[in-house]
């Protein structure tokens, strides 16, 4: 458990979208086991989360360097 702290300290931004890919990958398996099909409309959402979680955390890592 400290070394995956440790390595989300170190890559805040590489933990946030491996997170996010990874979550995508169960939904997008789970999805075409239930329905045979693939929603890639999903996709535009999620990178907007992405993009705002990014943001959020480097805002976060600015605050406090000062």
């Amino acid at each position: 458990m400290k070394a995956i702290k440790n390595f989300y300290n170190e890559h805040p931004y590489f933990s946030i979208t491996a997170i996010l890919i990874f979550c995508s990958i169960i939904g997008i398996t789970i999805e075409y086991i239930l329905n045979k099909d693939i929603i890639f409309a999903g996709i535009v959402p999620a990178l907007v989360i992405l993009i705002i979680s990014l943001w959020l955390k480097r805002k976060e890592l600015r605050n406090k360097e000062k």
